[in-house]
């Protein structure tokens, strides 16, 4: 998630990653766009994480970060087409 992975918050991660996966339906927001419901970063960790598992989870992105080392990961790809006139 986000270049954050690891092994000493891959179960915590996991957790908050299916609080994205959990929106289906009219609640997915790529599908919805008048009235997008998908929960902020700091909304996914309140709803599925407890304060020391947040308190964990936030130590080590902090230390990631300060690093320099997360990877970027690209999740989508475009295709462009031209046409001269």
């Amino acid at each position: 998630m986000f270049g954050l992975e690891g092994a000493a918050i891959a179960e915590l991660a996991a957790t908050v990653h299916e609080a994205f996966l959990d929106l289906a339906g009219e609640q997915d927001p790529m599908l919805n766009f008048d009235d997008p419901l998908a929960p902020t970063f700091e909304e996914a960790l309140a709803q599925t994480l407890t304060a020391s598992e947040r308190d964990r989870f936030e130590e080590h992105a902090r230390a990631v970060l300060a690093s320099g080392t997360p990877a970027r990961r690209t999740l989508a790809t475009a295709y462009l087409l031209a046409i001269r006139p």
